[in-house]
């Protein structure tokens, strides 16, 4: 069983309820921006940064949204051609997931 059909299994058997999903999501997209905005003023002065895996990790986790706003506010990170590219491939991984939910996820 994929990790995308078990939580489909929870919210379907009422263990997990759609609006407990949701909040975690906003969270987890508040907590991603934050984050570039934190590192974004390090940055500026001069002090120890995020490291790049944190930021990256935040986006894996659900926060993409929350960090290309972030990226994009703050303009930050928007030069970094490698770290860009780990960027948009967790989108697309995130897209197919989501593409395969959408397509499969009820079926065994």
């Amino acid at each position: 069983m994929t990790l995308i059909q078990h939580i489909k299994w929870q919210i379907m058997l009422g263990m997990i309820d759609m609006k407990t999903l949701l909040v975690a999501a906003v969270g987890v997209n508040i907590a991603a921006f934050l984050l570039y905005w934190h590192d974004k003023q390090c940055a500026k002065h001069h002090r120890p940064r995020v490291p790049e895996a944190i930021l990256l990790g935040s986006a894996l986790i659900g926060g993409s949204p929350g960090a290309f706003l972030g990226m994009t506010r703050f303009r930050h990170k928007t030069r970094k051609t490698g770290f860009r590219l780990r960027y948009w491939l967790i989108v697309c991984l995130q897209l197919g997931a989501l593409l395969y939910w959408l397509v499969y996820g009820g079926s065994g």
